[in-house]
């Protein structure tokens, strides 16, 4: 049997992702599925996932930054690590700066440590999402895996840190994630475009307007579903269920973004404004600046070649306007409750 461990599995990202395995891409498959949080952010996605009452998930409450002797032999069965656990944002991690530092890149250092120590000679392929943060102010006008990491905020940092421990793993896959957006178990409201769409829902109500700072920098976002189909398929090819081990073509750093939804702030608002009917006279322009700095665009010429030769499914399909759609009735239909955020960041979100 194969155990599969995904670190911060009741997150944005890890509960959509810990959902995908278990359903039917990995259906009467010899695995089991190991997850691991600390439930920082409640235990609603854990729940709707303990619903599907799969015999492959074996859930574990435990901090990844403590690696104690229980932890240990959870970390010992893993065949592949997907290691999600994290704070996300810059705004996130300037407000919980020691925790982010600690969790984001010791935790991550102290995992590879381990591994590196433990298991040198079978060493469990290592999957990690790094952040285009780590790219910061470039003024290269496409950023490919090559280009020089300048990271301004201290989220771009630590992820960048970490990732260069995670390169020491003999296998690795290294995604640098544009923003993320869409649906998921453990909904967030403060990534960018699923923000402007509650917005523009409230606003439905007022007459308030929305301050707009730096509209002209350029933003890259990929659907919540292509990451986890990207990581759904390595796993399925790392853990054997493939014979030509295409898992090789995604050994490496990647760029993941979806280059069709490529827009300046600005024109991203404009266009959730029109969808829902915003009048834009509403977007007021401030002269406030970006502390993350980033204004590029991201090529992904690398990850869409790997795709191809590991003769992985298509990627990069929903047009923008139905997940944005999607999201909006998320939030009509569950405004108020419990479970939805109840407020997000006072600025806009930059991961």
């Amino acid at each position: 049997m194969k155990n599969i461990l995904i670190t911060g599995c009741a997150g944005y990202l890890g509960s959509k992702l810990t959902q995908k395995i278990l359903s039917n891409s990995f259906c009467g498959r010899d695995y089991q599925l190991i997850g691991v949080d600390n439930l920082l952010w409640g235990k609603a996605s854990i729940n709707a996932l303990s619903q599907l009452c799969s015999p492959h998930f074996d859930f574990h409450y435990r901090d990844i930054t403590k690696i104690d002797g229980k932890l240990a032999k959870i970390l010992l069965k893993a065949d592949v690590v997907i290691h999600l656990a994290g704070y996300v944002g810059a705004d996130l991690c300037k407000e919980r700066n020691a925790q982010s530092w600690e969790v984001n890149y010791e935790a991550t250092k102290n995992l590879v440590d381990f591994y590196l120590h433990t298991r040198n000679d079978s060493q469990p392929w290592f999957v990690f999402p790094d952040t285009n943060s780590s790219y910061g102010a470039s003024k290269e006008p496409y950023l490919t895996e090559e280009s020089p990491l300048n990271p301004l905020s201290d989220y771009g940092k630590q992820k960048m840190l970490a990732a260069k421990e995670v390169e020491k793993m003999k296998n690795h896959s290294i995604f640098r994630l544009a923003t993320l957006f869409g649906l998921s178990p453990r909904m967030r409201l403060d990534l960018l475009p699923n923000d402007l769409v509650q917005k523009a829902y409230l606003m439905k109500d007022n007459q308030s307007h929305l301050e707009v700072y730096e509209g002209h920098f350029w933003r890259n976002f990929v659907h919540i579903d292509d990451v986890v189909s990207v990581l759904a398929y390595l796993t399925h090819s790392v853990i054997g269920q493939d014979e030509v081990g295409y898992a090789r073509y995604l050994r490496g750093v990647f760029n993941l973004s979806d280059s069709r939804y490529d827009t300046t702030k600005l024109a991203l608002i404009k266009k959730i404004f029109s969808l829902f009917s915003i009048d834009h006279s509403r977007i007021i322009t401030s002269e406030k600046t970006d502390p993350d700095g980033r204004n590029c665009k991201m090529s992904t010429e690398k990850l869409l070649d790997a795709l191809n030769r590991a003769n992985a499914p298509d990627v990069f399909q929903t047009p923008m306007k139905d997940v944005l759609q999607s999201v909006y009735q998320y939030v009509s239909l569950f405004m108020g409750f419990p479970y939805l955020p109840a407020k997000n960041s006072p600025k806009e979100c930059n991961d």
